[in-house]
């Protein structure tokens, strides 16, 4: 596990040095011309709904930033277990920039849950399961992002923020199945499901093509701090030195 760990950090080190900036380019392509894509699909092809009109369309943003969100998060939590165990600093960097990508998708997610909710429920908030897990999801993010931020170079804070993040992982699974777990009025799942997708193929492909748009937009992002902070901690050095 040492050697495997090793070997990939060693392969991002060197993927960062030499492709990080056409990567990033390449992604930021990927996703506008995707993001532009799903615009026209949805808002020229797509139907309105009978009862909220075109503001249910929405959900091409509200859904892929909810998924981003749970999934980096997940991978944040294995970044901050491989850094509470081998203690390597890189997995740390990298576990900063995917902080900042799952708040950011956290934030989104609460935004415009908050405005759908309005069109849908007559409220801009409610006290409901899965919203209430999804905004601790948010606290928990900003506190770890707080503490990134304050502890840069202090290991007892980055340690911290990694033990909050792991700590944290229990409301994954509890903003998942909360809609079923609890009395809730958020709609239930439409896509992961044991019986399969429950939602017209002519609303998921173009969901589909959103979560990947705005995915390679968060990836992009996510290379561009990493290889920002990296150059960051290479200069401190040279000026140190």
């Amino acid at each position: 596990m040492d050697e495997l760990l090793s070997s990939t950090l060693l392969f991002f080190r060197k993927f960062l040095k030499t492709y990080a900036y056409l990567a990033i380019c390449i992604l930021f392509g990927i996703a506008s011309i995707g993001y532009i894509t799903t615009g026209v699909w949805v808002f020229f092809y797509l139907p309105n709904d009978y009862l909220q009109g075109n503001l249910v369309k929405i959900m091409y943003i509200h859904v892929p930033c909810a998924w981003i969100s749970l999934i980096s998060y997940v991978f944040l939590g294995i970044l901050s277990t491989f850094y509470l165990i081998y203690q390597d600093k890189v997995c740390s960097i990298i576990a900063n920039a995917v902080t900042i990508v799952s708040l950011n998708t956290c934030f989104i997610t609460l935004v415009t849950g908050s405005i759908w909710g309005k069109a849908a429920w007559g409220t801009w908030w409610i006290w409901d399961p899965r919203l209430t897990a999804v905004f601790i999801q948010f606290c928990l993010l900003s506190v770890c992002y707080i503490l990134r931020s304050i502890g840069n170079n202090n290991s007892t804070l980055e340690q911290s923020s990694a033990l909050l993040t792991i700590v944290g992982l229990i409301n994954i699974p509890i903003i998942k199945f909360a809609v079923n777990a609890w009395n809730s009025i958020h709609q239930d799942s439409s896509v992961f499901r044991v019986d399969g997708v429950k939602i017209h193929q002519d609303l998921f492909y173009p969901l589909l093509l959103s979560f990947f748009s705005i995915g390679c937009l968060y990836l992009a992002i996510t290379i561009l701090i990493t290889k920002n902070s990296l150059e960051e901690i290479k200069l401190r050095r040279v000026i140190t030195n």
